[in-house]
């Protein structure tokens, strides 16, 4: 019964204290901000040793040594909290970044670059209009490129490329700007109608 009640009336409050800062900071919002804070820290603090354990130790004690060394760069990255010894923690952050680096940019290469360029570069389509839809794909790709060629002056027909290149990336950063306003808009108002249901008002 109160577990019930904690549980259908703490989201409430907590989204009423949340929303209060469309007034202006207060204490309120950063009582409901410390909340979200702590608990979320809490929770991928939790899930990031579940991650450990199930990646790292379990391996290495069933005999995985190799293991050992993934183990060994995080540590040393605590060295970063020593001044006497922070130099020590960059070689954990260079495995990180170098890890990182490597598969990510090999992963969006593969996976997002090279098929758009691919698909780009086939103008013939099956039907007439997906033709014409690949063509004016291609324009768009090419003025758009256009736009971040710095080695030459933007005149002629580069610089009038480059106007339109422009054009349409402030065409898609339109389109993504509304498109999380719209997120968020949805967001908002599913919480509002969470409350509302909650009271009994709808």
């Amino acid at each position: 019964m109160i577990s019930g009640i904690i549980g259908h009336w703490v989201p409430i409050i907590l989204i009423l204290l949340i929303i209060s800062f469309a007034l202006g900071d207060n204490p309120l919002w950063r009582f409901a901000e410390t909340i979200a804070i702590g608990a979320g820290l809490g929770n991928s603090f939790v899930y990031e040793m579940n991650v450990v354990q199930r990646t790292a130790l379990t391996p290495l004690m069933n005999g995985k040594f190799i293991m050992i060394l993934p183990l060994l760069f995080g540590l040393i990255l605590y060295c970063r909290f020593v001044p006497k010894y922070d130099w020590v923690s960059r070689y954990g952050f260079i495995w990180i970044i170098a890890g990182t680096l490597g598969v990510g940019v090999g992963s969006i290469f593969q996976g997002t670059i090279l098929p758009g360029l691919i698909e780009t570069i086939k103008i013939v389509g099956p039907t007439p209009i997906d033709t014409m839809w690949k063509i004016l794909q291609l324009f768009i790709f090419v003025t758009t490129w256009s736009y971040f060629i710095f080695t030459k002056p933007h005149t002629g027909i580069l610089g009038k490329s480059s106007r339109i290149g422009r054009i349409w990336m402030m065409m898609a950063l339109g389109v993504g700007y509304s498109t999380i306003v719209e997120q968020y808009s949805y967001l908002v108002i599913e919480r509002i109608w969470f409350i509302l249901d909650a009271v009994g008002l709808i």
